[in-house]
């Protein structure tokens, strides 16, 4: 189970932190900042690779996809990673082309992988699009907010910057909060009234003040509450031009949403509901 939700926290912040590099002029905020962002995360899609190695045969209950889906899953990841590297060495000569490639194999991997979640007992097995978006909006907002905090840091480094990339950032962040937040709302609505019995009674179960009640609520509380509330601050801030205040609450704002996220693929897990 740990390597499951490892793996998924691990390639969600991978992916996610590319969109933010994308987002940001290379010619506002260097070179350098693009080379750590691309090695940054590969490591991350390295450890991803190690806490849940996908060359293994999975569990027949795990599979989801046709036979040999963990391959390709595999090998897009390992693609991505060798894009990462070596993209990072020609960035001057490529600029930041490399890393829309390797988004666009991250976001085929993150509907890959997020297939590989078991199935409650007795419950059909979730839409296509909300296990889909599940996984994409949990990138986003880890990712993010990992972006935003190194974009963040890289003021103390550089004080001559334009404060451009940082808005961008904390903008993204607050934008992927709240998508996250109207999803979980939307996806336990639809759940609590479904005509499908197991899925509405693991719903209405989530909401109580007991069991697997306690972990969904403080969920909501560190994962989606706080990160909001930290979100509109943080953007706030940075439209001040107070960097250092905003990175001290992004450093923060991580340990909140890193741990949201790992109650969230746990609740999946065992009650088969993407939230």
């Amino acid at each position: 189970m740990l390597n499951f939700i490892f793996f998924a926290l691990f390639t969600h912040l991978a992916v996610g932190a590319l969109l933010t590099v994308l987002l940001i002029s290379l010619e506002e905020i260097g070179v350098t900042f693009f080379r750590f962002m691309s090695w940054l995360v590969a490591v991350l899609l390295g450890l991803a690779l190690l806490a849940q190695p996908l060359y293994k045969q999975l569990p027949d209950a795990l599979f989801i996809l046709p036979q040999g889906s963990n391959l390709l899953a595999f090998g897009l990841l390992l693609l991505e990673l060798a894009v990462l590297i070596l993209g990072s060495f020609l960035v001057k000569r490529v600029g930041k082309s490399y890393l829309f490639f390797a988004f666009g194999l991250g976001l085929i991997v993150l509907v890959l992988i997020s297939y590989f979640y078991p199935i409650a007992e007795g419950m059909s097995q979730a839409a296509f699009g909300l296990r889909a978006l599940s996984f994409v909006g949990s990138a986003l907002m880890l990712g993010s907010v990992l972006g935003a905090m190194i974009t963040g840091h890289w003021y103390l480094v550089n004080h001559k910057l334009s404060i451009q990339p940082l808005r961008l950032a904390s903008l993204l962040f607050l934008g992927a909060t709240l998508m996250r937040v109207l999803f979980v709302i939307a996806l336990m609505s639809y759940s609590t009234f479904s005509s499908e019995q197991v899925l509405a009674e693991n719903a209405r179960t989530l909401l109580h003040f007991s069991g697997k009640g306690i972990l969904f609520w403080a969920r909501c509380a560190i994962g989606l509450i706080g990160p909001l509330i930290f979100a509109f601050m943080i953007y706030e801030t940075v439209k001040l031009r107070s960097t250092q205040s905003a990175t001290g609450m992004l450093y923060a704002t991580v340990v909140l949403v890193f741990i949201g996220e790992a109650f969230s693929k746990f609740l999946w897990f065992f009650t088969g509901i993407p939230v």
